[in-house]
């Protein structure tokens, strides 16, 4: 008798156990593609001000919700007023990593953060998902599908960030924007525009991309870029605004990995050229 209490007891144990991981599951299960952005905790600073700068990721801008680890960033690109800030430090915690450092030059700013690649295999009923959410070219798409079997999707990825901040006097150092820090894929603004922004991959104008633009309200549109690479934002945006364009690369061989990079820029509308 005690021998069957004690099997239904476990058995009632392991059933609600068994629920309870699969609901915590359901919740907490990662979308495929988080957005990776650098967020100040605000864009107009004073001299002798401690800054503030959050990389985050989340299922949507502006969360705060997964913070990566110091040893997974590959640079870091600091200047304000046409000055270079070498001197930073890195804070880790749960949901943000933090960037903090002394605003010692007047002007405007631009920060900006990569990744070192990460890789992981998609399951192959996952794959057309994956695509969707990071808007694969169809040439890419056809090149995996035609792979004989059910192979998973060998893929790497990169994360991009850069937000600009303003320091005192926002007329020092207005060409930081406009330059390109090296990033992979990047944002820089465009001398002259108003709310206009041009895409770079690998220092060169993206043409006809996919751009996603959301805003602190969480308001999502998407804009394409020109032929020369360019994007204008509606000038009816206000706020803190993020640009976010992703670009995967088809592999050599099909069964071979597809490498994504993503590009964040984050700032505040009112400060756009």
């Amino acid at each position: 008798m005690y021998i069957y209490q004690s099997l239904k007891n476990y058995n009632r144990i392991a059933g609600i156990l068994i629920c309870l991981i699969f609901s915590l599951t359901a919740v907490t299960a990662p979308s495929l593609a988080h957005d990776t952005f650098l967020l100040p905790a605000k864009h107009n600073w004073g001299m002798g001000d401690s800054v503030d700068i959050k990389l985050s990721s989340a299922l949507s801008f502006p969360d705060i919700t997964y913070g990566p680890k110091q040893d997974r960033i590959s640079s870091t690109f600091v200047r304000v007023g046409g000055e270079s800030v070498n001197t930073f430090s890195l804070t880790e915690s749960k949901a943000f990593l933090t960037l903090g450092f002394k605003a010692e030059h007047s002007g405007f700013g631009v920060v900006a953060m990569s990744s070192k690649p990460r890789f992981g295999d998609i399951a192959p009923e996952k794959a057309e998902e994956y695509f969707d959410e990071i808007g694969a070219t169809q040439p890419v798409r056809q090149a995996f599908a035609a792979l004989s079997g059910e192979p998973p999707l060998h893929r790497s990825y990169a994360k991009h960030t850069k937000t600009f901040i303003c320091v005192e006097n926002c007329v020092a150092g207005n060409s930081a924007r406009s330059t390109p820090t090296g990033q992979a894929l990047e944002f820089v603004a465009v001398d002259g525009g108003t709310n206009t922004f041009q895409l770079l991959r690998g220092g060169k104008p993206l043409a006809h991309h996919k751009v996603k633009v959301s805003t602190s309200a969480k308001d999502v549109y998407e804009i394409t870029t020109t032929k020369s690479g360019e994007l204008t934002v509606d000038g009816k945006v206000s706020g803190v605004i993020m640009l976010l364009a992703v670009v995967i690369t088809l592999p050599d061989q099909a069964d071979g990995v597809y490498h994504s990079d993503y590009a964040s820029l984050v700032l505040e509308s009112a400060q756009t050229p």
